[in-house]
């Protein structure tokens, strides 16, 4: 378990001077260029290579597995490098960061997400050591993804308003046609043109500092730690909620509803906005009603979302300035969105309680979770593909994409409190041992003296003193904004 950091006072005032203004905004814009490339990605790569290039189903849903594999394999191993690394210039974290922006610009996208990924994150607990300002950096970080996010949506829609001439009404049984290639080629130029120099303040403006000594776990250990499994599960269906609809929604809201070209681009846009205004009250709901009913009410919400997606019927009339059905839509995306963002952050804050203090190891812990998260996401998107009816009525294709939507995120969010339901019983199994332990070394005569933190207790013997400590639940507030392109 993780416990708290004793910062002292000149190492407060050392880390204010570090970290000046203009600092913060460089570390928030060191992860813009890769968001960018995230927020085109995730919600237009199936229709992209099938509909735009002219792929079959199957042959989009391999690309995709493909990208994924790569990703994920890539992830832990910069992960372990990172951990291992030790380049004094421009450091050990940035180096792999700076890697990644030249390769993403050179458009080997999956090769370079994590090193830029993990080359940031892991950087954070050796520049700062107050909960306080990491916390402040990861939403500055945050804050800067749903800019990234706004831009990406906002350009798209404009460009599907005045280069198609069919943004406004249905385009019969695609989302997109060859026809819109020159939209992406544009968006490729904006994410490029306006990431990759963005994140390069990151590599003038934030110093690393070198020889830091973290602690750190060895691999092995981490491996045989079933909580090192129970949390990549608990992310994993947290991520599958959000990311496989929102790679359907164009399908969904074209193929499915009938409706305009331009709602692929509002789609997506909406789903952020909601994830982003729930970050902003998830802490406050955590501290009253915990992490575990925090998640429950997500899947709550998320179920709620899956309703509204199943009643909606490809014969409702979404033409109308004013219709309730088309609304609803929206309503649901709005809903998707808000429990998504709710198990997403119980799923990062479970990462950060688990690295605890081996802050030394925490790129290997994020790469390997990562890598599980990936896989699993280009699986699912493959077989979505593989099962496409092809030559058939195109009821079936409408109710093709309406399944997706329906069972993907209901049978995620059943993983989710599955795992759930064994932390829960994890928990109580770990409190019961250490009650155990107590009571036998205060029934042989040794005081049991409390530590001088509330979430602290020591237990002195003859040989030792033996701590349990518990951290609260602002630990690993730092943690909840991470890796937004999971939004």
């Amino acid at each position: 378990m993780e416990r708290s950091v004793n910062v002292t006072e000149d190492e407060a005032d050392a880390e204010r001077q570090l970290l000046r203004p203009h600092r913060k905004i460089a570390y928030a814009l060191g992860n813009f260029f890769t968001v960018l490339a995230i927020a085109v990605w995730f919600p237009y790569n199936v229709s992209f290579f099938q509909f735009v290039l002219g792929l079959s189903a199957k042959n989009a849903g391999n690309i995709v597995l493909i990208a994924q594999v790569g990703g994920a394999i890539s992830t832990p191993l910069v992960g372990m490098w990172s951990d291992k690394c030790s380049c004094k210039i421009p450091g050990r974290r940035k180096i792999f960061h700076l890697i990644g922006l030249i390769t993403l610009a050179l458009v080997m996208f999956f090769l370079c997400w994590a090193s830029v990924q993990i080359g940031q994150l892991a950087l954070l607990p050796e520049i700062c050591v107050q909960k306080r300002t990491q916390v402040q950096l990861n939403s500055l970080r945050y804050s800067f993804t749903i800019i990234a996010s706004l831009v990406v949506f906002g350009c798209f829609w404009l460009l599907l308003k005045f280069y198609s001439d069919d943004s406004d009404k249905n385009t019969g049984d695609t989302p997109l046609t060859p026809d819109d290639l020159n939209i992406f080629l544009i968006m490729s130029a904006v994410v490029i043109g306006l990431g990759f120099p963005s994140s390069l303040l990151f590599q003038f403006l934030i110093p690393e500092k070198v020889n830091v000594n973290l602690a750190k776990q060895t691999w092995y250990k981490w491996i045989v730690n079933p909580r090192f499994y129970l949390t990549a599960l608990c992310l994993i269906g947290a991520r599958i909620i959000v990311l496989v609809p929102q790679t359907y929604m164009p399908h969904y809201f074209t193929i499915t509803l009938k409706m305009s070209k331009s709602s692929i681009a509002i789609g997506p846009l909406i789903l952020y906005i909601s994830s982003f205004f729930t970050t902003l009250v998830i802490k406050r709901c955590r501290g009253i009603i915990g992490d575990n009913m925090t998640y429950f009410i997500g899947m709550a919400v998320v179920w709620g979302s899956v309703i509204f997606f199943w009643t909606k019927s490809p014969t409702d009339d979404m033409s109308s300035h004013f219709n309730w059905s088309r609304d609803c839509i929206f309503i649901a995306t709005v809903l998707l969105g808000v429990g998504g963002a709710m198990t997403v952050v119980i799923g990062l804050s479970r990462i950060s309680f688990l690295v605890g203090k081996f802050k030394g190891s925490s790129a290997f812990v994020y790469g390997w979770i990562l890598f599980v998260d990936r896989i699993s996401n280009g699986i699912i998107v493959s077989v979505i593909q593989h099962i496409v009816p092809e030559n058939s009525d195109p009821d079936e294709l409408e109710n093709h994409y309406r399944n997706v939507m329906v069972y993907v995120p209901f049978f995620a969010s059943g993983l989710g409190l599955t795992v759930t339901f064994a932390f829960i019983l994890l928990d109580w199994v770990t409190k019961r041992g250490q009650k155990t332990k107590a009571r036998t070394i205060s029934k042989l005569g040794s005081p049991i003296n409390y530590g001088t933190g509330s979430d602290s207790s020591s237990i002195v013997s003859g040989g030792g003193t033996i701590t349990y400590e518990e951290s609260s639940d602002d630990e690993s507030d730092d943690d909840i904004q991470r890796f937004t392109e999971t939004l």
